[in-house]
């Protein structure tokens, strides 16, 4: 059967839980999330907007210059009630879901693309149940993860020939091609890439890994900077 079009289908599921419904396995969820699409279809935007929003329904939408086209499509509807609105997202979202399949079939499988969507029931349940976690065990290695990742700045810096700061993908750009001279991605050779720089994505990393030095040390300080901020709290 052809997969229904759900957007931001983790938190419906844990929605429809929380009504009595539950969350069925994995393997059976059948279903198109235009919001995993566009993680899919552009991974670095996680570190260029440094905020959860960029995956939504209307900021794909304007970002992808789709907004101007499914608003004319509505404004032929006299109606403005929650009906109309509902149906209206229910378009966005399934032409979004489109425009993004397109753009992915040639460099994503698409049993890749079925595991991801299964892999937002597995989120859901995961969310509902909580995680257990020692708060205490983590911060006693909080010192730890901070000698770390000095030690890495200053081997980036090294390997660069000046500091620059680690967290800026912009900047890190820079660095790589700029003046370590490493070859970007072929076009259209990866899952995505930046709009205002050469991607700095992880799998990118991975491919200039064999090159030069320096995107192992990236990788690896991006690991412990994202445990330290999501695991153990602000400063």
């Amino acid at each position: 059967c052809c997969p229904c079009v759900c957007s931001h289908a983790k938190a419906v599921l844990c929605s429809l839980a929380g009504l009595g419904v539950s969350i069925p396995a994995a393997g059976s969820v059948s279903l198109v999330d235009p919001e995993v699409l566009g993680w899919l279809a552009d991974p670095q935007l996680v570190q260029d907007c440094k905020q959860a929003g960029c995956y939504t329904l209307q900021a794909q939408l304007e970002r992808l210059g789709l907004q101007q086209e499914l608003s004319v499509a509505s404004s032929t509807s006299q109606s403005s009630g929650p009906l109309h609105r509902l149906r209206q997202q229910m378009q966005q979202s399934v032409r979004l879901a489109d425009f993004l399949l397109n753009r992915l079939k040639d460099s994503i499988a698409g049993a890749a693309i079925k595991l991801e969507m299964q892999v937002t029931a597995v989120l859901a349940r995961m969310e509902l149940a909580g995680v257990g976690i020692s708060p205490q065990y983590l911060l006693d290695h909080k010192a730890t993860l901070h000698q770390r990742i000095a030690a890495i700045s200053n081997q980036a810096a090294a390997y660069a020939g000046r500091p620059f700061n680690l967290s800026s993908a912009s900047q890190l750009a820079a660095i790589l091609y700029d003046d370590l001279k490493l070859p970007p991605p072929a076009a259209g050779g990866g899952r995505g890439s930046a709009k205002t720089h050469l991607p700095t994505d992880e799998q990118t990393l991975k491919q200039l890994a064999s090159m030069h030095p320096l995107p192992v040390f990236i990788i690896e300080y991006r690991c412990m900077q994202n445990v330290i901020t999501k695991w153990m709290g602000p400063e």
